[in-house]
């Protein structure tokens, strides 16, 4: 027998692909001796995501059996709309911008319990930075302007845009002799973000392959088996890319490894993209031991001046002292991540707004 299979956008006008358009999807053609010529998109074709055979055949049974809630391989994506808000407000958001959804009546989602609660928690911090409400309520247009704010966050603490959403407004020419105040912020995005949530636990609901390897990588984290469960959210991060709780549990897995690099790279991953995850806390279980904690910091800390090196390790630093809760260690770090390069200063000023400061209000002489 014969078989080869290759993965090429399918040009306009062949065979029964006749009129597809540069914008459609690519598409997987597998040729067989036996079963002949198929034609998938990529999306739909489990054999592109580089899971091994038992992993493969698992999702295919998921699949077959109706467990499957969304395609393999998308990347995850943070909806506050359709994680927070109720049907009835998600359904009348285009008539009511100012409809309102109780905080106990969520659309269940894949994030678990524990990511939900920082979601919540998130939106209601906003909604009392930006209202001054204090009601357990989400606004969707609060919501709207709070996914605004993350994304120019995001931009900011990557080397990109400030988070000043008027940074890109025209600016009004001044009157002759005059002069204008200038737009300034009530507060900045980060403190948001300083919500303290704890989890207790990376395990999200259902019962598909991914759900069975992060069972699997929590179960290894919480045994110090920090290789294993390197190796199971990977494997989980395959079939959902950048889902915030297995990413975390892997940068975890790695510290405990004593796989720093890696880790520092996971974690900046993390926080450019899912920035409402900086301000967590976790069971201890889930994080490293102590003496591997405390080993890390002794290496990190003879690390710091090594060339190409000092921005990854400083913030892994300081992410080390924020988990064993030592604001001298994290200062280290941060200082060090700011002074690594240029680009790293707007980051670095976002951990310190988190990590090392408090809602607590200051007393005034």
């Amino acid at each position: 027998m014969v078989s080869s299979s290759f993965r090429a956008r399918i040009p306009i006008g062949i065979g029964t692909l006749a009129g597809q358009t540069p914008e459609d999807p690519e598409r997987t053609m597998t040729v067989s001796s036996i079963s002949g010529v198929a034609v998938t998109p990529s999306n739909q074709d489990f054999r592109l995501l580089g899971v091994n055979g038992w992993d493969l055949a698992r999702l295919r049974d998921d699949d077959r059996t109706g467990r499957l809630t969304q395609s393999p391989g998308s990347h995850f994506q943070l909806n506050l709309l359709d994680r927070l808000a109720d049907n009835r407000a998600e359904s009348t958001l285009n008539d009511s911008r100012s409809q309102t959804a109780p905080l106990d009546s969520r659309v269940p989602g894949l994030e678990g319990p524990g990511y939900r609660d920082i979601l919540e928690k998130i939106a209601e911090r906003y909604e009392t930075a930006t209202t001054g409400s204090t009601e357990d309520a989400v606004d969707p247009t609060r919501l709207t302007e709070l996914e605004d704010d993350l994304e120019a966050l995001r931009k900011r603490m990557a080397g990109g845009a400030d988070d000043d959403p008027t940074a890109d407004e025209p600016v009004e020419p001044l009157p002759e002799g005059g002069s204008v105040e200038p737009i300034t912020r009530d507060f900045d995005i980060a403190t948001v973000l300083r919500h303290g949530e704890r989890v207790e636990s990376f395990i999200t609901d259902g019962d598909t392959r991914f759900h069975e390897l992060v069972r699997a990588g929590e179960a290894n984290l919480r045994g110090g088996r920090y290789f294993r469960a390197e190796s199971d959210f990977k494997r989980a991060l395959r079939f959902e890319p950048g889902h915030p709780l297995p990413t975390v549990g892997l940068a975890h897995a790695q510290i405990g490894a004593g796989l720093y690099l890696p880790a520092s790279n996971t974690l900046r991953s993390l926080f450019v993209f899912q920035p409402e995850m900086i301000g967590a806390q976790y069971d201890t279980g889930l994080v490293p031991n102590r003496p591997r904690l405390n080993r890390a910091i002794t290496e990190l800390q003879a690390r710091l001046h090594e060339q190409g090196t000092r921005e990854a390790f400083g913030l892994l630093l300081s992410y080390v002292g924020r988990l064993i809760e030592d604001p001298a260690v994290v200062r280290q770090g941060v200082d060090v991540l700011r002074d690594a390069t240029p680009a790293s200063t707007a980051f670095a000023d976002v951990l310190e707004e988190i990590w090392l400061k408090s809602d607590a209000p200051t007393d005034q002489p």
